[in-house]
């Protein structure tokens, strides 16, 4: 199920990425580079409703404000019912999200990219959210719920 999701250091995937068991992708989850979205002003932007330069004001003034930011907070969006926490392997992949995310919702979105150890993310599994690696791209997957056991474990 995880296959070609993690990549070794000369791109090739590692074993425990080929492998199904939850507790191998863990492992190779929390030692991995993952990349996470965050939304530094706090809605999507019409920009029929803006003027070009407002816009890019609006952006550069969030942008100033996320680089000094000591702390961000990880963008969930909602899928019916369901709360999601994209994670993503790379930073095409997040990329693509963006791209796919701003045509569903018809808006400009201004995401920030944040790359960091997969360890990291470790405290919020415990959230009620259905966790996506690669979302809205060939590559999704969804987390399981054995997954997410393992992870827990840290």
């Amino acid at each position: 199920m995880w296959k070609n999701i993690f990549g070794g250091s000369d791109g090739s995937p590692s074993d425990a990425a080929i492998s199904d068991d939850s507790k191998a992708f863990a492992q190779s989850f929390v030692s991995s580079q993952v990349y996470i979205l965050s939304l530094p002003i706090p809605d999507a932007v019409d920009p029929a409703a803006m003027t070009q330069e407002q816009l890019l004001d609006l952006i550069r003034k969030a942008a100033k404000e996320s680089a000094g930011a000591a702390r961000i907070t990880p963008f969930t969006y909602k899928d019916g019912d369901v709360r999601v926490f994209p994670i993503f392997t790379s930073q095409d992949a997040a990329k693509e999200f963006i791209k796919q995310y701003a045509t569903k919702i018809n808006r400009i979105v201004p995401f920030q990219i944040s790359g960091l150890q997969g360890r990291v993310l470790l405290p919020q599994f415990k959230a009620r959210a259905s966790f996506v690696l690669n979302a809205m791209s060939k590559d999704e997957r969804r987390f399981s719920e054995r997954d997410l056991e393992e992870l827990s474990k840290g």
